[in-house]
């Protein structure tokens, strides 16, 4: 039977009770945050990403609407196309912060989600009226 201060998880015995809750603190709020993410900007982020996110995050929060569109986008190539321009005018400043990590929202992957799959309320028809 393993110790009380033992976490299967982690597979480390912890030197004190409160060690061992801070550590399971800290893992919660890194399982929270990548919930929230994951609702929020709508990216399929897990625990091993989580570094990586966390040091951009205050710019994808403002850029992941304008995610294909900044994948899209060649800085070498100053061509816009008309239906583009206007979300270029628009959000000029923050297609600029997306460009600077582009390396890293090119490896972010989205979430799909089936609009089709809904499930419709049901209606009911009252005929005896």
């Amino acid at each position: 039977m393993p110790s009380k201060l033992y976490d299967c998880k982690t597979e480390t015995y912890f030197a004190s009770v409160e060690d061992q809750k801070t550590e399971r603190k800290r893992r919660d709020n890194i399982a929270q945050k990548i919930r929230y993410w994951r609702k929020q900007y709508g990216y399929d982020i897990n625990t091993s990403d989580y570094d990586e996110f966390n040091k951009y995050v205050h710019i994808i929060k403002k850029v992941h609407n304008l995610h294909d569109f900044i994948i899209m986008y060649n800085e070498k190539n100053n061509f816009i196309s008309k239906e583009h321009m206007d979300i270029y005018g628009k959000n000029y400043h923050i297609i600029n912060q997306g460009l600077e990590i582009k390396p890293y929202l090119k490896t972010l992957k989205k979430i799909t989600t089936d609009k089709g799959d809904k499930i419709e309320d049901d209606v009911f028809i009252i005929d005896n009226w």
